[in-house]
């Protein structure tokens, strides 16, 4: 996936760590995914720590107005909103695509 990788040189924002941040149901759907897919959970984490890195990835797409972006990672999505001041990426949902 292109986007798993530290993009350095882009148009995009520049990189700079974010904190990161899981709201309950994104705790409990990550729990729920853990229980049922050792390998589909490890790559899920990997997907949210690499949002600190580059909270604004490529493949990463505005959801409305709203300030909330959906990214998608193999069969997982992410839903997500940037506090550039804060520097924190708050995970508002994690879910698997069927």
């Amino acid at each position: 996936m292109s986007w798993m990788r530290r993009l350095t040189g882009s148009t995009q924002r520049p990189c700079r760590d974010h904190d990161r941040r899981l709201s309950g149901d994104a705790l409990r759907n990550l729990a729920r995914i853990r229980s049922e897919d050792k390998e589909l959970f490890t790559r899920t984490r990997r997907a949210v720590a690499l949002l600190a890195e580059q909270p604004y990835p490529e493949d990463a797409v505005a959801w409305g107005g709203t300030g909330v972006y959906r990214l998608h990672a193999g069969d997982i999505r992410v839903l997500y909103e940037v506090d550039d001041e804060a520097a924190t990426v708050y995970i508002v949902n994690i879910g698997i695509i069927s």
